[in-house]
């Protein structure tokens, strides 16, 4: 009988930290996986807002300062929406 993925987490979070750091790479990613946990980090940038004031003729300054994010962040971002 196979695990819920909710077992699955249940017992990752029961082995603590110490078996974790034992564990091979590729074993935690296996097990991450098969709880439906999915890597990276969550978004904090707001998409939609960012899109929003670049239909408003926002400058990549202007809509960095608003949304508290660098002119990097901003010109990535703009960079792989496709222009309408």
């Amino acid at each position: 009988m196979s695990e819920t993925p909710e077992e699955i987490r249940e017992r990752m979070s029961r082995m603590g930290k110490r078996r974790l750091v034992t564990m091979t790479q590729a074993k935690r990613t296996a097990l991450s996986y098969a709880a439906g946990v999915k890597g990276g980090r969550p978004r904090l940038i707001d998409r939609e807002r960012m899109l929003e004031l670049r239909a408003a003729r926002k400058l990549h300054r202007e809509i960095a300062e608003e949304l508290g994010v660098s002119m990097a962040s901003v010109a990535r971002i703009l960079k792989g929406v496709k222009k309408g």
